[in-house]
């Protein structure tokens, strides 16, 4: 599973959104999935921006939601507030254990970024 958290909205994050769409596309057989979550303060523009993304952008195996805890995203996971971009790798079922952990400053998530973490997926897969 590859969980995105996210507090911009940007080409970059259009991006990885559209290629971790096509690897989990690609690789039915591996039960990947994967979840773009934005993070802020306003629950309305969040939710605004999702359907825009998913007008703008068809991805079927890439959903962007607004998680309920939108403003920090899921305590438990302890995202660092200074990042603008998170990306949790971590496997399904059954340990839940997580494999990789990705994060990005503002302008941080570039194609070298992107790079890394579809080849770090690629490497997690079973």
């Amino acid at each position: 599973m590859v969980v995105v958290f996210a507090r911009t909205v940007d080409d970059n994050l259009v991006s990885l959104a559209k290629q971790l769409n096509e690897l989990v596309k690609k690789t039915p057989d591996s039960k990947l999935a994967s979840q773009i979550n934005l993070l802020g303060d306003d629950f309305e523009t969040l939710k605004s921006c999702t359907t825009k993304l998913a007008t703008d952008h068809k991805r079927n195996h890439a959903p962007t939601v607004v998680p309920l805890a939108f403003k920090d995203g899921p305590k438990h996971l302890k995202l660092n507030s200074d990042a603008h971009v998170t990306v949790i790798i971590y496997e399904s079922r059954p340990s839940r254990e997580i494999k990789a952990n990705h994060a990005f400053a503002r302008d941080g998530l570039n194609d070298k970024a992107i790079n890394s973490i579809v080849a770090d997926v690629k490497k997690h897969l079973p």
